[in-house]
């Protein structure tokens, strides 16, 4: 039996120990709540640079006016609020999770904006524009592929994948729109009445009417997944007011069509296809150079082909508010800037020659895939990509980007992050 003594010796060393793990606990919670406060510092003080970046920017924009004016191009001084908002969510998270990892929430490694994830080949003809379509619902395929309406079709039928990329392809003799899963395993025809001797100039869907609009040179056409003619827009339901047809892009309610000689931007209502707005775009035109037109809410982004240039304009007065590549961030011009995206962080994501970029808004570039000058067929490597369209569902996370490589007879799959970027 132990004595008293004994058992009071073993408890005050037992006690003096839980005392000593206690302070040791409150020790380590006090570093870790200093290292805590001086990340937040730290965000707190890269966020005063974004301010100082941000009226860097507005100075520059003023010192462009005089520029622009010289030139004869209007210059719009207040800048594109729907996509510094979109830059600055950017660049908060951006600096949360830097902060994130240094206080061990996240140990995730810094990580590229786009990494690959594999490419779709086998393709009928060479792939040029995309479209992503999330509603599928009351179409199938046929037993010999064919997209039917379900309530139309006596037959057997296939239903479609919930999800679908919307391809258009390069050969004549290839007369349908190519309709494929994500992974590129199914595939369907969306078969229609179209000029297929005519070539497409671009292709959107609207996933909510469950159409498609195909821009050909004289004539945008909106057909159903099953290839069934909805409307045809062409030069005489505007007066003739556009001339020949070179690129298309969609809002939610309106088709905006951009068309050369003369150059302007025509928008069309989605409801009634009433022609509701004309902009004159010649001013930002050089020698016919304008090819490719992008929206972002009430901006769209020119692209310039032979200036190498990209230039954000509103859609509504046709002002100029931003040209890129930006003089201040010593970039060089780009080569064949075609098809930009956006990805609802501030970033804007295109193709260049045989390259891939990826830009922030002010005009600095966070990644490139590929080199512009050297076409290739490896991973990592383009020859001529053109369309592209990002898939946001919530079942693709991360979210997934497809970029048709023209000359390789490929799609090339891209999983698109939040990049954890130095400041």
């Amino acid at each position: 039996m132990q004595s008293p003594r004994g058992c009071e010796t073993r408890a005050k060393q037992k006690c003096a120990k839980e005392v000593k793990d206690e302070n040791s606990q409150v020790e380590d919670c006090g570093k870790l709540f200093a290292s805590v406060e001086s990340w937040l510092d730290e965000a707190c003080s890269r966020s005063e640079k974004f301010s100082q970046q941000r009226d860097e920017l507005r100075d520059r924009q003023s010192r462009q006016l005089d520029d622009q004016a010289a030139a004869g191009t209007v210059f719009r001084c207040v800048g594109d609020v729907t996509a510094g908002v979109e830059q600055l969510q950017f660049e908060i998270d951006r600096h949360l999770t830097g902060v994130m990892r240094q206080c061990w929430l996240d140990d995730r490694e810094a990580s590229p904006v786009l990494r690959p994830s594999g490419s779709i080949s086998d393709l009928p003809s060479s792939p040029r524009y995309l479209a992503l379509c999330s509603n599928t619902r009351g179409f199938a395929a046929d037993p010999s592929g064919r997209i039917v309406r379900i309530d139309a079709s006596t037959e057997a039928c296939e239903p479609l994948p919930d999800v679908c990329v919307a391809v258009s392809l390069t050969e004549k003799d290839v007369e349908y729109i190519l309709l494929m899963s994500l992974d590129g395993s199914i595939r369907f025809r969306c078969q229609s009445e179209l000029d297929w001797s005519s070539r497409i100039f671009g292709l959107q869907c609207d996933s909510s009417r469950q159409q498609l609009y195909v821009a050909q040179a004289n004539a945008v056409t909106a057909i159903d997944l099953s290839g069934q003619v909805v409307h045809l827009i062409t030069r005489s339901d505007c007066g003739e007011v556009f001339g020949t047809i070179c690129s298309v892009d969609c809002s939610l309610d309106k088709i905006f069509i951009l068309s050369e000689k003369p150059y302007c931007l025509v928008a069309f209502s989605k409801d009634s296809f009433e022609c509701e707005l004309n902009v004159d775009i010649s001013p930002f035109s050089t020698v016919d150079g304008v090819r490719k037109v992008s929206l972002q809410g009430h901006k769209a982004l020119l692209c310039n082909q032979i200036s190498g240039q990209l230039m954000r304009i509103c859609c509504i007065t046709g002002q100029l508010i931003m040209a890129y590549p930006v003089k201040s961030n010593y970039q060089e011009r780009f080569f064949n800037p075609q098809q930009v995206l956006f990805n609802g962080r501030g970033l804007l994501l295109f193709s260049d020659s045989h390259c891939v970029r990826i830009m922030a808004h002010n005009g600095a570039i966070q990644q490139t895939l590929g080199t512009p000058t050297e076409p290739g067929c490896g991973d990592l490597q383009f020859k001529s990509p053109i369309g592209t369209c990002i898939v946001t569902t919530e079942k693709t996370n991360p979210h997934k980007l497809f970029f048709a490589d023209l000359e390789n007879l490929r799609i090339c799959v891209f999983e698109l992050y939040n990049p954890i970027l130095p400041s």
